[in-house]
């Protein structure tokens, strides 16, 4: 027997986990090009067991991780950029959080993500209700700028592997200078 169409209840919902499947997805593509930032920063040999190694670190710790290697460099443009995103990547990390770890809801016929302890508190008020803490149109606006913090990360990747393949011509040993002129501004406009 066929299955029955979806009422479209089920289909709202649906689409709400569709848009949340995809800042997760954008989230875990990001956090791979961050790690591939910090062995690049880093100028680790790259060998098959290394990646998984340093994806293991915790979030807070490879982006301060970044941050501190970069504060020497020279170039002021390139450690703007690179700051700016891990700002963005900050960002995306916590919209990633936010639509994780709250459940779907529905309020005033309009499907929005809640605490579900905070609405159990909200309920014992008499007259206060939940504020949602996003809804479907927001979570679609961090897939969006999810997409556009995976480009802006891309540049960041490209500038890092020159600056990486500068200093290794610089220095005789493969050490590094911190003075990587060979980067790139970025093409795209930063996220907002």
């Amino acid at each position: 027997m066929p299955a029955s169409a979806p009422s479209d209840e089920q289909s709202e919902i649906r689409n709400f986990c569709a848009d949340i499947g995809e800042l997760m997805v954008w989230a875990v593509h990001v956090d791979s090009l961050l790690t591939r930032a910090l062995v690049c920063a880093f100028q680790l040999v790259d060998s098959p067991m290394l990646k998984p190694i340093v994806s293991e670190l915790n979030f807070a710790a490879k982006t301060g991780m970044l941050r501190g290697i970069a504060k020497p460099w020279k170039n002021k443009d390139f450690r703007k950029h690179l700051s700016d995103w891990i700002a963005n990547v900050e960002k995306l990390n916590q919209h990633r959080n936010t639509a994780a770890h709250h459940s779907i809801a529905a309020q005033d016929g309009t499907l929005v993500l809640h605490s579900e302890q905070a609405r159990k508190l909200f309920k014992q008020l008499k007259d206060g209700k939940p504020q949602p803490l996003a809804t479907q149109d927001d979570v679609r606006q961090w897939a969006r700028f999810g997409s556009e913090v995976y480009a802006q990360g891309l540049i960041v990747l490209e500038n890092l592997e020159k600056f990486a393949a500068e200093t290794a011509q610089t220095k005789p040993d493969g050490g590094s200078e911190y003075g990587a002129t060979a980067v790139t501004a970025p093409a795209r406009s930063k996220p907002r």
